[in-house]
């Protein structure tokens, strides 16, 4: 892990901190695969794409994640890691104290307390509707997975201005119609189709808003370092209890969830307190099936383009030796100054 890290001024709003939560297992830890191998047996399937081929496999991402945070946000108070009873090697790694320092590792169990009928869960969408329970978690906060980076310099006020909270997306709507004739049928489809659907990403979203009274319109959001709020998490938890207590009870992502990111933007837009934000932008790289030339193209687009501050790197592990060697290089050049 690069330590020899660029300091960033911070022009953002210092008063109020702002933590970072990352989500993250190595699914080549033999304790971690024999209780997926465990719960698969109890409910009865084969393993779902979520989890399945280099999907749980870290390629050094996590680190990498973590770098570029402490980088190009060093404004963020604490970095939590919340993992399923692992500890990252690179930790071990760090020589740098005050680094290191920045940085703890939050079990699932921590989360899930009160929840525990969910455990052991192999369900980002369970367990990110839990980030709001970590203690001493700061009330305004980013969620991130493991294989995103911030690559270029960021500030308070990418992600939270005046309180309020900052989104990437756009508004997807759905013909009037269309709507309702889904709501009529809602409880029918629901019935006979959520054991067989695809848990799909807007989907989630649509649900997300229809908690939130909004049925002809939802915020399709994109892929980027999320800002979030406790209070959201908690009053939703507190005023729908059973029904979240149900969302976070799937070991494996359900057509029947919603996703949290979603379900914060839509809180927040409710009590209008959303800024979209059309400045940052990402690039996504599909390193699995993605030819070597194009990914060098991709690399280099955003090397230029100063409004790409966030990269998605999505299935590192599942790429070839040389693919996975030309992207770490990448990102570790990208951490140093």
């Amino acid at each position: 892990m690069p330590e020899n890290l660029h300091s960033v001024n911070n022009a953002g709003d210092t008063r109020k901190p702002v933590d970072a939560v990352i989500t993250w297992v190595d699914g080549t830890d033999p304790a971690h695969r024999n209780k997926l191998e465990k719960r698969l047996a109890q409910v009865g399937r084969t393993p779902p794409k979520s989890v399945g081929g280099s999907r749980l496999v870290d390629a050094g991402e996590l680190a990498l994640c973590v770098a570029s945070l402490l980088k190009n946000a060093p404004w963020i108070r604490t970095v939590y890691i919340v993992t399923d009873n692992q500890t990252p090697s690179f930790l071990d790694a760090m020589a740098n104290p005050a680094l290191r320092s920045k940085i703890q590792v939050v079990d699932h169990k921590a989360i899930f307390e009160g929840y525990e009928e969910g455990l052991p869960s192999f369900n980002t969408r369970s367990i990110s509707m839990l980030l709001w329970k970590i203690k001493g978690l700061s009330e305004h906060f980013l969620y991130l997975n493991d294989d995103f980076f911030i690559i270029r310099p960021v500030e308070t006020q990418d992600f939270f201005r005046d309180g309020k909270i900052v989104t990437r997306g756009h508004w997807k709507y759905l013909y009037s119609i269309k709507v309702e004739l889904i709501r009529f049928l809602s409880r029918f489809i629901e019935t006979f189709r959520h054991k067989h659907a695809k848990p799909g990403y807007l989907k989630s979203q649509y649900y997300a808003a229809k908690a939130y009274s909004l049925y002809y319109r939802f915020m399709s959001v994109d892929h980027a370092p999320h800002a979030m709020s406790q209070h959201y998490f908690s009053s939703f938890f507190q005023q729908h209890a059973e029904h979240a207590r149900h969302l976070v009870s799937f070991p494996f992502r359900s057509v029947q969830q919603i996703s949290a990111e979603s379900l914060s933007v839509h809180a927040a837009h409710k009590d209008g307190n959303l800024v979209l934000d059309t400045k940052n932008k990402t690039m996504i790289i599909h390193a699995f099936d993605s030819p070597a030339k194009k990914i060098q193209k991709q690399l280099a687009i955003a090397e230029q383009n100063a409004n790409i501050a966030f990269l998605c790197i999505q299935d590192l592990a599942g790429a070839s030796e040389s693919v996975q060697t030309t992207l770490r290089d990448w990102l570790e050049n990208q951490m140093l100054d």
